[in-house]
């Protein structure tokens, strides 16, 4: 198992984690509770690695701005299983709040308002300060991971957009004669 923690005496191992998770078809989030602990919230998922290091540095900077939305504190994130199918695994701090789903069916005359706070949230992450070494993937560490790479993971971290740019045009060219002799092969009338 390979990740990072925020030491939280209460936290379930990480195999303990994996187990309570389990394979499950119908969610990749659950609140997990322990009898004197405050409950935690646990996401589960593919290309989880990056996700949780770019929630960290939110997480950081809303702990030093009074007015920022409130976001949940990260204690530990890892992943499980072999390179390109690994599960991650973040644990956070659980807040307890109504959602806004709930509103709207208790107290639909709120909606304006409630959208409002949500754009208001959304608009404080996109004036977040870029981070000290702004790059091309998660926050912190690692190469990009997107399903347009092979296994998930991009086989390289890059420095720039301009170093994605060229990369996709390099692995566009190679692509081309491929897509343009099978939409010739496609478009042909049957039979000849």
């Amino acid at each position: 198992m390979t990740g990072s923690t925020n030491n939280r005496s209460t936290l379930p191992t990480r195999q303990q984690i994996v187990d309570v998770c389990g394979p499950r078809e119908d969610t990749n989030v659950l609140k997990y509770e322990v009898d004197g602990a405050p409950p935690l919230f646990i996401k589960f998922g593919f290309d989880l690695v990056g996700e949780a290091e770019t929630q960290r540095y939110l997480y950081e900077q809303s702990a030093r701005d009074p007015d920022a939305p409130r976001l949940p504190k990260v204690y530990d994130s890892f992943e499980v299983g072999p390179i390109g199918l690994q599960q991650g695994f973040i644990v956070m701090e659980y807040i307890e709040a109504l959602t806004v789903e709930y509103w709207l069916e208790k107290k639909p005359e709120m909606a304006e308002l409630l959208y409002d706070k949500v754009a208001e949230a959304v608009r404080w992450v996109l004036n977040c300060p870029v981070p000290p070494e702004p790059r091309f993937g998660p926050v912190g560490r690692g190469p990009a991971r997107h399903m347009a790479f092979a296994d998930r993971i991009a086989p390289l971290e890059f420095e720039s957009t301009g170093a994605v740019q060229r990369y996709f045009n390099k692995v566009g060219r190679k692509l081309i004669p491929h897509v343009n002799h099978c939409s010739q092969y496609m478009m042909m009338p049957p039979g000849s």
